[in-house]
């Protein structure tokens, strides 16, 4: 799927029996909202029955959509509202799904802005339906814009669990957008049977300077291997620029 210069979401296919790619296909003729820019649109395909996923916004509102595609299908279902989408939510954006590699299940990540901040929210999709919607930290906004995904999620190989990492925003007497305190928590939290523990801190790292917000990115990645529990983890903050790494051995965090 890929943005169009009119900005429609175009999606198209490669059929690998016959060497071709399918005709294209405008999912949304409304345009892609410039407000969940950047990453205001992801697609992924469901590891068990290879059915597709789509989610994406629109220029016309805050909510987000979504379609599905049967893997013996070519063409996209009909348009959805996400349900969790919508009512408070505003600015939604970094739109990400990750597929669990042993199920159907998708994590679908975001993070929608209210009222100056950003705020990082998780729902699944289990191959059929949408989950509970998850509210987790808030995250930090550089002059009330959201320039690199401070966040990432991965599963733990073929176990049905994952993790969450996002560096969480430490507002001091000023607000997430900035003017709030220079550090902020790398924060983080694992997908256990369904459904999320309690959330703990891994490190500190700077995202600001004199209260104004430098940001930062978070990038995690799973070993697939014969113990399928491993999960590397990168992060920096936009101030003291140092990359950071650690490993999740499915219990805990060891600093490298």
């Amino acid at each position: 799927a890929t943005g169009a210069g009119s900005g429609d979401l175009i999606s198209f296919g490669y059929d690998r029996d016959t060497t071709s790619w399918t005709a294209l296909t405008d999912l949304n003729t409304d345009g892609i909202s410039d407000a969940i820019d950047p990453q205001s649109f992801d697609v992924e395909f469901e590891s068990v029955t290879g059915d597709a996923l789509v989610v994406y916004g629109k220029d016309t509102g805050d909510s987000i959509y979504y379609r599905t595609m049967s893997a013996d299908e070519d063409d996209w279902n009909d348009e959805s509202e996400f349900d969790g989408s919508g009512g408070d939510t505003t600015d939604p954006n970094w739109l990400r799904l990750y597929r669990d590699p042993a199920s159907d299940d998708i994590m679908f990540v975001w993070e929608q802005s209210i009222a100056g901040g950003a705020f990082l929210q998780t729902s699944l999709w289990d191959g059929s339906s949408w989950g509970a919607v998850t509210d987790h930290g808030e995250t930090v906004l550089i002059d009330g814009l959201k320039v690199s995904q401070d966040f990432d999620f991965a599963w733990e190989g073929n176990r049905g669990e994952g993790v969450l990492a996002w560096l969480e925003c430490d507002a001091g007497a000023g607000s997430c957008g900035g003017g709030g305190d220079d550090d902020s928590n790398v924060e983080y939290n694992t997908w256990t049977s369904g459904s999320w523990d309690t959330q703990d801190t891994i490190a500190t790292v700077q995202t600001g300077n004199n209260g104004k917000a430098t940001g930062g990115q978070v990038v995690m990645a799973t070993q697939y291997e014969t113990t399928h529990n491993k999960i590397g983890l990168a992060y920096i903050g936009g101030q003291d620029k140092r990359l950071h790494s650690t490993i999740w051995d499915d219990n805990g965090w060891s600093i490298v």
